[in-house]
């Protein structure tokens, strides 16, 4: 009995393992995403692109000091930013990107893979929708 239960305590989730508090702010930051990319999906000329968090690579101490919702939200707005530059941008975008997914990396880093934007965000740098608007129109 004591061996089925240190299994199953082992066997915990990440997302049991988290506080409620690391919870609700992962949930507040994913409607603030959510609404972002409704308006970046408008200004894309009604593209489909989705959005996310790569959770488990934010700390609690990242979700209580950071806004995690506004740096990927920079990558998003060089989406945006992309896809107003031109009417061969806009096509290029909705046919080539398809979602974006942030997470965290020192240094920050940025991938295309298959249409899934990875970028990782590095709170010790600045100017990421710059940095993200250089990469996409030089990969698209």
């Amino acid at each position: 009995m004591k061996k089925l239960l240190i299994i199953s305590v082992l066997g915990l989730s990440l997302a049991s393992a988290q506080s409620l508090q690391d919870r609700e702010i992962q949930a507040q930051q994913e409607t603030a995403l959510q609404e972002t990319v409704v308006s970046i999906n408008q200004r894309c000329g009604d593209a489909n692109l989705k959005a996310g968090f790569d959770w488990a690579q934010f700390t609690s101490e990242d979700l209580k000091s950071y806004g995690v919702a506004g740096y990927c939200g920079e990558a998003l707005l060089a989406v945006a930013r992309t896809c107003e530059s031109s009417e061969i941008a806009m096509k290029t975008v909705k046919e080539k990107l398809q979602s974006v997914t942030c997470g965290k990396a020192a240094p920050r880093s940025i991938e295309l893979n298959d249409g899934n934007l990875r970028f990782n965000i590095d709170f010790n740098e600045s100017n990421d929708a710059n940095f993200v608007h250089e990469f996409l129109m030089k990969n698209l």
